[in-house]
């Protein structure tokens, strides 16, 4: 994609991401200068290794500058973002789990290491990559402590990753101290506006607001500050950004479980790298290899009209009173959806002036390691810009679940890499696009009335106290028999809404199609929508998959039984089926 895009682009800059990766690629062996410049930004980063912080060290001052500013996050996704309820006039911080596959890397790299005994080994391997053959500042007890400590840290922060939210919290900043004992209020707004604030806007005050996606946030962040030392907590994020990141350094560390482990990573490592500080500019190069500008518009357009369509299927339901349809109704609408890059992003002149400062020298100008720090630096210089927000937002296009909802910004994400075969083909009959990425953005979309979403008003308000959703009493007891109906069966209520709201809108684009080409004489475009649903529901077995159970969820649908005519009171023909409209 990118030696493409550095062919044809107009701009000139997509030749920046290229060198990047090419250098990443094509990095020389390790030298002591390069250590040396890697630890050296390691520290202005506030973070000290392979020494132990000294006393007094500022922890969450450290936590936000490395989770905010910093292209590759480690603990907590945290961002800033306007109020829609004020009318965008007041900033919001937003505080969320982090990254699943970083923690689950730690996760991993801590239990094969000791498992097979070799952590002191894993430890002293970064230690020489970045100090020579120097003495161990560290004896063999303090890095067994620090491996039994680091499975408890990076244990507690992977589960948190994993945690669906059912208790979203907004509060004023003034309020965040009664959740965090060891950090009150004012502690918090002078770090935030330490390491946060910054640019043209006003500081924080104690009246802004802070949104956790969910209260086990902190609950964690008060759990690990009340059982580790500030030092301790420094320590361990300086050992995880080493672990991260020291292969830049000494491309040997890879080796440590063998050859292979290179081999087969290395491309998807610097491949990461290189989207971590250039998200905006691979999801602007990947959309204009994939789509017209046309395509673009009317992809927006179905993704409007799938929006809408779920907001007349409201104004319609009987179980819901006129309060309620008009609450879901304008939730929907007032929905955002996060796809595409800026139209900034699409014109050749700004995208030059938007990645002028960024460095743009090949691997015989520097090395990879300084080059990846001069990246580094930029990036997080220009905090609280819209380059900054725009990176930091944006859905990455090499995490494998591609689609996800934020309960409280009411806005569905989509990586740009789902702009591709098998999940989109801008030519693809209605069947196929409908059980495809139409699907799996309504899957996310109707999250907006899950137990979580019922919480949250479109403006990202909570429900008032005491109360467990904005729908009215007789509304709540309907929806509680609604769900109830599913039993233990492994589907939600959203997905039987998404899969009706899905097939509302396959329903009229057949109509309204005047030519269509079927699979074969025996696949129709109804048939041809749940297999495509099926097989993009396709999964690892595992209990965190994105996606959903095909055969439990069209078990609730007469349609599905109907196309393939399959026998009442049969397994996928059940005499009793769930349904949400």
């Amino acid at each position: 994609m990118l030696e493409k895009a550095a062919r044809d682009d107009q701009s000139g800059v997509a030749i920046k991401p290229l060198s990047f990766y090419q250098s990443c690629m094509n990095r020389t062996e390790r030298t002591q200068i390069d250590a040396e410049a890697f630890l050296a930004f390691l520290r202005r980063l506030g973070l000290t290794w392979p020494e132990m912080p000294p006393n007094g060290t500022n922890a969450l001052g450290s936590i936000l500058e490395l989770n905010y500013k910093l292209a590759s996050p480690i603990w907590l996704t945290i961002r800033v973002v306007h109020n829609k309820a004020a009318g965008g006039k007041r900033r919001r911080i937003v505080l969320k789990p982090c990254c699943m596959d970083r923690l689950k890397f730690f996760v991993f790299q801590n239990r094969w290491a000791t498992d097979h005994k070799r952590y002191y080994d894993y430890w002293t391997s970064h230690y020489e990559a970045l100090m020579g053959r120097q003495r161990l500042s560290r004896n063999p007890e303090q890095i067994d402590k620090l491996a039994t400590e680091e499975a408890d840290i990076v244990g507690k922060l992977e589960h948190l990753s994993h945690v669906t939210p059912t208790a979203p919290l907004v509060l004023h900043l003034s309020e965040i101290g009664r959740r965090t004992k060891k950090l009150p209020a004012e502690y918090w707004l002078t770090e935030i506006n330490n390491h946060i604030a910054g640019g043209p806007e006003p500081a924080f005050t104690l009246q802004d607001e802070v949104l956790v996606s969910d209260a086990s946030v902190l609950k964690c962040l008060d759990n690990l500050f009340d059982n580790y030392s500030p030092e301790q907590l420094v320590d361990h994020l300086s050992w995880q950004f080493v672990q991260l990141h020291a292969w830049s350094v000494d491309r040997s560390l890879l080796d440590f479980r063998g050859a292979n482990y290179l081999r087969i990573n290395e491309p998807m490592l610097c491949a990461r790298e290189v989207e971590d500080v250039y998200r905006p500019l691979l999801a602007t190069l990947y959309v204009q290899q994939h789509l017209s500008k046309q395509e673009r518009l009317e992809l927006n357009a179905n993704l409007s009209d799938l929006k809408e369509t779920a907001a007349k299927m409201y104004t319609s339901a009987t179980w819901l009173d006129q309060t309620d349809k008009n609450m879901a109704a304008n939730k929907l609408r007032a929905m955002d959806v996060n796809l595409w890059p800026q139209e900034a992003f699409f014109d050749p002149g700004q995208l030059r002036t938007t990645y002028a400062g960024f460095p743009d020298e090949n691997t015989t100008a520097t090395s990879w390691v300084r080059l990846w720090i001069s990246a580094q630096e930029r990036l997080r210089s220009l905090a609280g810009t819209s380059i900054h927000d725009a990176t930091a937002n944006m859905r990455s296009m090499l995490y494998p679940a591609l689609l996800g909802y934020d309960y409280l910004s009411n806005q569905v994400d989509i990586a740009v890499s789902s702009l591709g075969k098998p999940l989109y083909c801008p030519q693809a009959t209605p069947g196929l696009f409908y059980g495809s990425l139409a699907f799996s953005f309504a899957k996310e979309m109707m999250k907006m009335q899950d137990t979580t979403g019922l919480r949250v008003h479109w403006n990202g308000e909570l429900v008032q106290a005491g109360r467990w959703s904005w729908l009215s009493d007789s509304a709540a007891a309907a929806y509680k028999l609604k769900a109830g109906c599913l039993g233990a069966d492994p589907v939600n209520l959203s997905d039987i809404a998404a899969l009706e709201v899905v097939y509302k809108a396959l329903s009229r684009g057949v109509r309204n199609t005047t030519s269509l080409l079927q699979m074969s004489r025996d696949i129709d475009e109804q048939k041809t929508f749940f297999m495509a649903l099926c097989f993009h529901s396709c999964a690892v077995n595992e209990s965190h998959s994105p996606t959903v159970n095909c055969n439990a969820l069209l078990r609730h649908s007469r349609k599905f039984s109907e196309v393939f005519h399959c026998k009442t009171g049969s397994p996928m023909n059940p005499y009793r089926k769930c349904s949400y409209f």
